[in-house]
């Protein structure tokens, strides 16, 4: 398999980046589901990384299109790679002024009061 450019660990599109290009989100679920089915298929078929060079005659037909799969799914995340690197890059994003989660909702105290809800 080739080294195929992939999105940094945990890297998720922020709500600025799927505004400016929302084909980000499919495209994110896409690659990470293609590396799992990748791994996947790398568990049940151990011998292809064993030996890489067995020709098509000696392989069990399962490993032929397990080996095809692996080619496939590559040029695949290789071209999702490449067309988020060719999107435009989107505007920075701008900071939250009234973000409701910065407040502190129950004062400053520390004591065992009850919490309304």
């Amino acid at each position: 398999m080739t080294d195929t450019p992939d999105l940094p660990s945990g890297w998720l599109p922020t709500p600025p980046q799927l505004e400016h290009a929302p084909q980000l989100a499919v495209l994110v679920a896409l690659d990470c589901t293609l590396e799992v089915a990748a791994c996947a298929v790398q568990v049940a078929h151990p011998e292809i990384d064993d030996d890489p060079e067995c020709p098509y005659w000696v392989a069990r037909p399962d490993r032929l299109v397990a080996e095809k799969l692996l080619t496939l799914i590559d040029r695949l995340r290789i071209a999702i790679a490449r067309y988020r690197e060719a999107l435009p890059e989107a505007p920075p994003a701008e900071p939250l002024h009234d973000n409701p989660y910065d407040d502190d909702l129950f004062g400053s105290d520390d004591s065992d009061a009850e919490i309304p809800f």
